[in-house]
């Protein structure tokens, strides 16, 4: 009978310890996740990029507007004789916030660039954006326009709704990376080349978590500036899939 007992409190003993040890490892890592933390959204399932627009729509928390797949870009020369630089290639990014109960302020756009081909390749780089997205569920705006929330009543526009989309106007190819790529000329494929450009954006939600969403590319293609024409003397045109 004394063996029984001693084994029994030998296995509660056990059990009780590894209650603790598992008790531990879970508030640890409830503990690493909250705070500031950098939170990890690869899929966009808490933030989603939604990708890239060449309009505004009229109900950011309606239908998308449609699609932006490509753009082009000429790589003329720089100066005065040529009018200077370019300006940059703009695009409309579509975001959405997924959470339930937190705001999302968007900060910047990170841009990272791949020519296709080169042995060189542009630096990545950020620009400054702001925006604020509301909860994914949106609440009704009351008539003087202040949302059912502790934010102002302006962050919501005036839509019947505080909408949990934004949509940012942004620089796929900065001056800065454009005057890189005029730099590196002679060492870049021969035009007509691709770029594409891959972009995130990056925000703080309401606590205090930073997250940035999913990827998104869009692909550029780079030409020379200058239109030869066919030796049949008819006119050239260039196409970009939409």
């Amino acid at each position: 009978m004394r063996r029984k007992m001693i084994k029994f409190s030998r296995e509660k003993g056990f059990k009780g310890y590894a209650l603790k040890i598992v008790f531990t490892l879970v508030l640890s890592m409830f503990l690493f996740s909250c705070g500031g933390a950098g939170v990890n959204n690869d899929q966009g399932v808490i933030v989603t990029h939604l990708g890239y627009f060449a309009d505004f729509p009229d109900d950011a928390c309606g239908d998308l507007p449609t699609g932006l797949a490509g753009a082009s870009l000429q790589l003329g020369s720089a100066g005065p004789e040529a009018g200077g630089l370019v300006s940059p290639i703009f695009a409309i990014i579509g975001i959405q916030n997924n959470l339930a109960a937190e705001t999302f302020t968007v900060r910047r756009v990170h841009l990272r660039f791949e020519i296709v081909g080169s042995s060189v390749q542009p630096p990545s780089t950020s620009t400054e954006v702001s925006a604020i997205l509301f909860p994914g569920e949106s609440k009704p705006i009351d008539p003087i326009g202040e949302p059912d929330s502790s934010l102002p009543g302006s962050l919501g526009g005036n839509s019947q709704f505080a909408c949990s989309r934004a949509f940012i106007s942004t620089p796929l190819v900065p001056s800065d990376i454009f005057e890189w790529m005029l730099f590196h000329k002679s060492q870049l494929p021969e035009t007509p080349f691709t770029l594409i450009v891959t972009t995130s954006v990056e925000g703080v939600t309401s606590a205090g978590d930073v997250i940035s969403t999913n990827e998104a590319a869009i692909f550029i293609e780079v030409t020379s500036g200058v239109v030869i024409p066919p030796s049949g003397g008819g006119s050239s045109t260039t196409t970009t899939s939409g």
